[in-house]
């Protein structure tokens, strides 16, 4: 259970929390009509925004500081978020977008958008084993050094 827990907090829950706050806030901070309309904010209160849109941030960080996670090959990670992001592609077949701006972009911009956001997710990735290493370096060393005996 602790490979597989580890395997998909490394590649999704780390790299797709940070991209989520990232992403979400950026845009925000560009446009808020761009991903979260004020009409929305009547049904939507403040603390409910940040609980869904700041607080994977917050958690991943706290996660990755609490308790190790061996990460597996970057090949793998990429692979797997590569995988993730083209599920995304399905919102394409439906016509449903979680946010207003994936409707407002062309076809061109919502493939710029995904590519852009699959870059973005694998970045995040490997800001994640960077993290881990900082909190965890001695773990990652000792499990190195047992892998070449």
């Amino acid at each position: 259970m602790k490979k597989t827990r580890d395997f998909l907090f490394a590649t999704l829950v780390f790299s797709v929390g940070v991209f989520v706050s990232v992403m979400f806030w950026s845009l925000w901070a560009i446009n808020r009509e761009l991903i979260f309309p004020k009409i929305f904010d009547r049904f939507f209160p403040s603390w409910l925004n940040h609980n869904i849109h700041t607080v994977p941030l917050l958690g991943v960080l706290m996660e990755s500081w609490i308790t190790f996670h061996n990460f597996p090959t970057r090949r793998q990670g990429y692979i797997t978020i590569a995988f993730a992001i083209g599920i995304s592609f399905l919102a394409f077949k439906t016509g449903v977008w979680v946010y207003p701006i994936l409707q407002k972009l062309s076809l061109i911009g919502r493939a710029a958008f995904m590519v852009g956001m699959a870059f973005l997710t694998i970045l995040f990735y490997v800001l994640g084993e960077y993290i881990s290493c900082l909190f965890w370096g001695e773990e990652i060393r000792s499990i190195q050094m047992r892998k070449i005996h």
